[in-house]
């Protein structure tokens, strides 16, 4: 592995080593520092943990995986003063990270592209981006039962294949990008504490409200901000199979979504139900299904359905086209 401190550079024949003389310039040298690790080779420590902390001093790490796979038992990024950020210059930008990283102590982390084989963990008020890349386990953003206020990330691109995209009471997700694609995202509200997740993009295997305090009474009220509903930013709308997809506030999962602005025209090519509504106030509203099961369940008197039993009641008329 290759370590540049302030423009002078050396190589030295493990992580470990390079790590620990990154440890001795942070304890140093009392000037703020700049800091960058390129990994020169495939690298297999799998009892190694790494550590880059910072404290409050404004530290500076980048990190190139440059094509190559490190193996470990643990990267730790901590410190109010640090600020990471983990890249792949390579042309193949196909570098892979394959030990569990956590970010702790409002320490930052940028991530622009790479594998990451891990669960990533934000705690103790960290911050990240993670513009790009390929994560195959879990994220979680924040840890139950605890505070998590001042954790956050934003996402604005890449694939999350793992179990669970998780975040918790106190922490803070949002979600952009066309691109980015994430199989669970699981919303964990504490009983203190509201998870503050905000997407205006992505697409979606499986979202799930995991937790929630009260009831589904407590979901029906809109300032709480509880429900998967309430994850939309302003103008954006959830989108099945191209079709825009009412779900009821007390939905706890959602199944193969797309977060789209509300103005997207819908593709109706796959629909096979159509209702033509016409409401007491003579305004007129048209929804799509892409299977009868799925209209039909929506007129059910189901407990899902409590919010949809206020809309019916504004309904004078309703044509079912197929």
């Amino acid at each position: 592995a290759e370590v540049t401190v302030g423009g002078n550079t050396k190589r030295y024949a493990t992580l470990t080593k390079a790590i620990a003389a990154i440890k001795a310039a942070v304890a140093a040298d009392g000037a703020d520092l700049e800091i960058t690790l390129k990994i020169l080779k495939n690298i297999s420590e799998s009892g190694s943990e790494w550590k880059i902390d910072g404290n409050t001093k404004k530290v500076s790490f980048r990190m190139d995986l440059n094509g190559c796979t490190v193996i470990g038992n643990g990267l730790y990024i901590t410190g109010e003063g640090v600020e990471a950020v983990f890249k792949d210059t390579s042309t193949g930008q196909n570098g892979t990270l394959n030990t569990p990283i956590s970010i702790e102590n409002k320490a930052k982390l940028t991530v622009e592209n790479g594998n990451y084989e891990r669960n990533l963990k934000f705690s103790g008020g960290a911050t990240g981006e993670l513009k790009g890349g390929h994560y195959s386990k879990s994220i979680y953003i924040g840890k139950t039962n605890s505070d998590n206020t001042g954790i956050s990330c934003t996402i604005t691109g890449g694939e999350y294949d793992g179990s669970e995209v998780r975040v918790y009471g106190g922490a803070a997700l949002s979600v952009s990008g066309a691109d980015t694609k994430i199989k669970t995202l699981q919303i964990d509200h504490s009983k203190n504490l509201r998870a503050e997740v905000t997407l205006s993009g992505g697409e979606y295997e499986v979202i799930t409200l995991e937790a929630f305090p009260g009831s589904n009474e407590d979901l029906l009220d809109e300032e709480q901000h509880y429900a998967i509903e309430d994850t939309l930013a302003d103008g954006y709308a959830f989108y099945s199979a191209g079709i825009k997809t009412d779900i009821s506030r007390t939905e706890k999962t959602l199944n193969n979504v797309k977060v789209l602005p509300a103005d997207t025209p819908e593709d109706v090519s796959l629909a096979v139900v159509k209702f033509q509504i016409e409401k007491n106030d003579g305004k007129t509203k048209t929804k799509y299904f892409l299977t009868w099961d799925a209209a039909m369940s929506c007129l059910e008197a189901t407990e899902s359905n409590l919010n949809n039993l206020q809309e019916y009641t504004t309904w004078k008329k309703l044509e079912i086209l197929l």
